[in-house]
């Protein structure tokens, strides 16, 4: 009987904690913010645990029948599950107080059960049945599954109101058996386990235990996804807690085996093994680096983690377990709810705590703070239990941990160091800032361990057609809210469109405006936006979405990655409707997409679904400038297409318009029109049947954290999705201009094509397929600058040019007036003359040069080769054309 109770009550431990990462998903999304998500739950849940801990302990001393009232403090616990779900869905603009309050209430009743367990044990008859060691593992053991179970599996499969069923579920059927057991059981023949409060030495020490524990979480989860689980804060914060109470449940039963007189000893140095073990954690956390996996979940990480936090949270529960030995043989379940409030105040104030300590001293310096604790704690018990050499021994060794720890911390934020050379740090609130030069003149803006600004070209066409597109396809834009600030990039081009009259920026992190005054060529830092249109919004999006009441003609909105962070909730669609309620009539929807993934690309299909769920008219945009790893999902209430008259007329008439889109190869409206690859059909037709990405269900952070695929992957999504639709929703009314969009559609194939090669790193033949897109549209620009030639050049650069671009006759011209044969002039006339059908020539001037270029290439060979357009052997003139510089 006695093993099946603890085996329900560790049961009923799991379930407590999928509650309570099931309510920080569901304050996430009434709060806007993950991280006062986290404040709100994470304080009521300790505030609720610590109040329900005393009154449990008061409580205990007084029930004769203590199984009914744990059975009906479990019926309470299933009833109040709902609450904070219920609460976040019935009041708008939920207040982070109000929610607080909320989670606190419905946490109380799960503060009981430690206290009336114990009681429970304490009075089955076995005389020694009490033991809280072994009740507070069973918890942490329940509570490693509970969050593993629900941080991986339950939420993505069922969703958030379906785990809270399930949990809820499993509590009630726990408390009716308990109920009915307590029912048909008293125990008045079994003397009343001890009463009273433990010593208040214990008690102290207890507190500073729960903040030290609380606190380091607090900064294990912003350190750890910077250097393991490939940025995913979803998979960091998950092992990260299942690995503290893991170690936990693994130190307190190591820990309840202790004699109640040896007790004391063993808390104290408990305490100071606890003390030791975070800084240790921290010196692993400056040497740790990202292990490459396929996926951010990897044996490896999981590894370190538990490493990084293990030790110290063995020995935390240890401190617990030891600290109820000794207040006897068999303490009762009053002392054992005295000693778990405490505990949960502690960790209440750590958690709070931690906000400020990292603020002040930074992630390594706050750690090393909560690492006092504890070794305050070793002290207090040794002079409370009359060891005052222990105490002085114990303070000696605690001060050469403490030491040693700050100058580990004075070594600065080294997990920094591996992103690059690091022009710019920052510790905000609720993360971590960087700004890195990863060459000179390229800088990029890293957010945690993802970068989401920059100052390279693939960042900078990023910035900048999130900002036009919306607005040259929508036409007439007055008002526009943009989500996320980074470098300025976005808001700076926005406000290049002069009909605009408002521009709108929310940031959640205040220390990115910092950060973008470091990206000087990226341009538009916090305090070169000085136009009175724009108006910087501190807050979070979905907050400021649900509590404003103005109404934009174009919202359009970034992410850093689906696996990071928050990111994934801005992109469900809930959040979309949000958006779509604050367009005004015939408003316009962007929002960015990261392509990177691996089939069959479940995250980015599931986003693609609520998106076209929630507008009526949707189309994908990937541009083919230059090798990039992202589109821009484009949503109405109207059919969606793209005036080409219109925007060239808008790009004649601003000189600071074309020259921003210019910098990044899109200042050809052709090129825009034609850089649709999804219209609203086909769109519909590849997201069918995909499951929808939802604040309730929220597969994409799953599915996305668990793809691999770097930024080549983009182009394999593009080959998935087969030829892309032609641009024939666009107006054009000119011949000049219906001919240049056809040639654009028909080189964009050859260009896509050439940035797979490129990313794969086979340049020779990303230079053949953009030579390629050149021979299609002799006029088009583009390919021209991705190979590396000049617009205007003389001599063999200009007979070059002339055969590349299709004049192979003006080619053969040009090199007969150039003196001399040198061995590319050959190559070329000999190319030149396969194209004018002149292959007896060719084959001549090929077999000269046989040893140069490929032996055994010549005649006939050569000729079909050259037909059939294999680019095995043009690989090798194309080296020696970008080679020369041109």
């Amino acid at each position: 009987m006695r093993f099946a109770f603890i085996a329900a009550y560790s049961l009923s431990a799991a379930c407590a904690l999928a509650l309570e990462l099931v309510w920080m998903r569901t304050m996430a999304a009434a709060l806007g913010s993950t991280a006062l998500a986290n404040a709100c739950v994470l304080g009521g849940f300790m505030a609720g645990l610590c109040a329900g801990s005393l009154a449990g302990a008061q409580l205990a001393a007084r029930v004769s029948r203590p199984m009914r009232a744990f059975g009906l403090a479990q019926l309470a616990g299933a009833v109040a599950a709902f609450g904070p779900w219920a609460l976040a869905r019935a009041v708008p603009g939920l207040s982070l107080a109000a929610g607080t309050a909320a989670v606190m209430a419905c946490a109380w009743p799960l503060g009981l059960a430690f206290a009336l367990a114990t009681q429970v044990r304490s009075a089955d008859g076995s005389g020694k049945g009490g033991r809280p060691a072994v009740l507070y593992a069973a918890d942490a053991a329940g509570a490693t599954a509970g969050c593993l179970l629900t941080g991986l599996v339950l939420v993505e499969r069922l969703g958030l109101l379906m785990s809270i069923v399930v949990a809820a579920g499993i509590k009630g059927l726990y408390g009716l058996t308990c109920l009915v057991a307590g029912g048909l059981d008293s125990y008045p023949h079994i003397e009343r386990a001890r009463s009273g409060r433990p010593p208040a030495v214990l008690l102290l020490a207890v507190a500073a235990q729960g903040a030290a524990l609380l606190g380091a979480e607090a900064i294990w989860s912003r350190i750890l996804p910077f250097v393991l689980f490939r940025g995913s804060t979803t998979y960091a914060l998950t092992s990260m807690l299942a690995a503290v109470v893991g170690a936990s449940s693994l130190g307190a039963l190591w820990a309840g085996r202790c004699k109640p007189e040896r007790a004391a000893v063993l808390a104290s140095r408990s305490a100071l093994l606890c003390c030791a073990g975070l800084c240790a954690s921290l010196a692993g956390l400056l040497i740790a680096a990202p292990r490459p996996t396929g996926g951010a979940l990897g044996a490896s990480d999981l590894l370190v983690t538990l490493v990084l936090c293990g030790p110290a949270s063995f020995f935390s529960g240890a401190v617990f377990a030891a600290a109820c030995r000794a207040c006897g043989e068999d303490p009762g379940g009053q002392q054992a709810g005295w000693l778990l409030g405490l505990n949960a105040l502690g960790a209440l104030l750590g958690s709070l705590g931690a906000l400020l300590v990292a603020g002040a001293l930074g992630l390594s310096g706050a750690l090393m703070a909560f690492a006092g604790l504890p070794a305050l704690g070793a002290v207090c018990i040794s002079l409370g239990f009359g060891r005052q050499r222990q105490a002085a021994l114990i303070s000696c060794a605690a001060c050469g941990l403490l030491l040693a720890g700050a100058g580990l911390a004075a070594l600065g934020p080294v997990w920094a160091d591996g992103l690059g050379p690091v022009v710019y740090y920052a510790e905000g609130p609720a993360s971590t800032v960087a700004v890195v030069e990863e060459q000179p003149g390229v800088r990029r803006l890293y957010v945690d361990n993802i970068a989401v600004a920059g100052t390279d070209l693939a960042m900078q066409t990023d910035q900048k057609a999130l900002a036009h597109l919306p607005l040259l396809l929508h036409g007439h834009a007055r008002s526009v809210l943009t989500v996320g600030f980074g470098s300025g990039g976005t808001s700076y081009s926005l406000l290049l469109h002069l009909g605009l009259a408002r521009v709108d920026c929310v940031e959640i992190e205040q220390a990115v405006l910092g950060a973008a005054k470091r990206m000087a060529d990226a341009r538009g830092g916090a305090v070169e936006i000085e136009d009175e249109r724009f108006h910087l919004h501190l807050a979070d999006a979905r907050r400021f979405l649900q509590l404003g009441d103005r109404r934009y003609d174009v919202i359009v909105h970034d992410c850093t990655d689906l696996a990071y962070r928050g990111d994934a909730s801005v992109y469900t669609r809930d959040f979309f409707r949000l958006v779509r309620a604050r367009l005004a009539p015939g408003g316009l929807a962007a929002a960015w997409l990261p392509l990177r993934g691996q089939p069959p690309f479940r995250s980015l299909r599931a986003v693609a679904a609520g998106f076209a769920d929630v507008f009526p008219h949707s189309a994908l945009w990937v541009f083919d400038a230059c090798p990039l790893h992202f589109g821009i999902l484009c949503g109405s209430e109207r059919p969606i297409a793209m005036d080409l008259d219109a925007v060239a007329r808008r790009l004649d008439g601003s000189d600071a318009l074309r020259a921003d889109l210019a910098a990044v190869g899109l200042e050809d409206p052709a090129r825009l029109a034609a850089s649709i690859q999804l219209d609203d059909l086909s769109l519909r037709r590849w997201i069918e049947g995909a499951t929808r990405h939802t604040d309730d269900r929220p597969v994409a952070e799953f599915w996305a954290a668990g793809e691999s695929g770097a930024d080549a992957s983009t182009y394999d999504l593009l080959r998935a999705l087969g030829p892309a639709v032609p641009a024939l929703g666009a107006t054009v009314r000119s011949d000049p201009g219906r001919a240049a969009l056809a040639r654009r559609i028909q080189a964009r194939p050859w260009l896509l094509a050439g940035h797979a090669a490129w990313l794969d790193g086979r340049e020779a033949l990303a230079r053949h397929l953009y030579i390629r897109a050149l021979r299609i549209d002799p006029a088009d620009a583009l390919p021209r600058s991705l190979l590396g030639l000049r617009s205007e050049a003389s001599g063999l650069e200009r007979a070059i040019q002339d055969w590349m671009a299709g004049r192979a006759g003006r080619a053969v011209e040009q090199l007969a007036a150039i003196p001399g044969r040198g061995a590319l002039r050959s190559l070329v006339e000999a190319l030149a003359l396969l194209d004018l059908a002149r292959p007896a020539e060719a084959a001549e001037l090929l077999g000269s040069l046989a040893a140069e270029v490929e032996p055994g290439l010549r005649g006939a060979t050569a000729v079909a080769l050259w037909r059939s357009r294999l680019p095995g052997w043009l690989g090798e003139p194309v080296g020696l054309l970008t080679s020369g510089g041109l």
